[in-house]
């Protein structure tokens, strides 16, 4: 019996892996999308951290009588499923991974903090505001504050590194938008080299953002990926 958790990116929230759960949880028994605390229809917390992410992912294990899952992560998530599958191994059977960025320094984190000014988005992407309030009612722009503050903080603290991430037990596939200037095709591939598990996959002409995925291809992939390590 197979099951799979998806787990959004920053500033989103369950909402956004609705598409990869009616593409990929059709494979397994039971599926769930899940906000991570602060996000989405969850209540606000004072600060975010990978630590409270892990925790998430461990409460909606208990909550829904998983003794094992599949983490399937976009951006933010696969770096939380990353950090449960070291966290609680014996908890995560797999982990897919799809334009994460894993490696950070404090001028990468600076770099995503500047898009996260919740005064500039509403003078010059009205629309992104709009979405991210829809999304996250009035705590949106409080979203915006503590994930950049994660951001640094995790810059500093470095919960990934090449030497960390070789200490992954379980099955890993990662996957990135070969047009993604923000996870980066040659981290993600250097990444997939270092997990034990890993294997490493890049989508033609696909960015960041997560319309931009062909999530037919993506099924495609996981399905064999699964398949290969005996989970399907």
């Amino acid at each position: 019996m197979t099951s799979m958790l998806f787990l959004h990116g920053a500033t989103g929230s369950a909402k956004q892996m609705q598409d990869f759960q009616n593409i990929l949880g059709t494979r397994v028994t039971q599926s769930y999308c899940i906000d991570f605390s602060g996000h989405g229809a969850s209540e606000s917390i004072d600060e975010f951290s990978f630590t409270r992410f892990v925790h998430d992912i461990k409460v909606a294990l208990d909550t829904h009588k998983i003794e094992k899952a599949v983490l399937v992560g976009y951006s933010m998530g696969g770096y939380a499923a990353i950090c449960a599958a070291m966290e609680m191994p014996e908890r995560i059977e797999a982990v897919v991974c799809y334009n994460t960025k894993f490696l950070w320094t404090e001028a990468t984190a600076e770099r995503q903090c500047r898009m996260l000014v919740a005064e500039k988005i509403k003078e010059k992407v009205p629309k992104w505001a709009s979405a991210l309030q829809k999304e996250h009612g009035d705590k949106w722009e409080s979203v915006l504050e503590k994930t950049a503050a994660m951001l640094r903080k995790n810059a500093l603290q470095n919960w990934l590194s090449l030497e960390t991430l070789k200490t992954v037990s379980c099955p890993v596939l990662v996957g990135v938008g070969d047009r993604d200037t923000t996870a980066e095709t040659a981290e993600n591939l250097l990444v997939a080299q270092t997990i034990p598990k890993g294997q490493f996959f890049a989508l033609p002409n696909a960015s960041h953002d997560l319309r931009d995925a062909n999530l037919e291809v993506i099924e495609l992939l996981v399905e064999r990926f699964l398949a290969l390590h005996n989970i399907l």
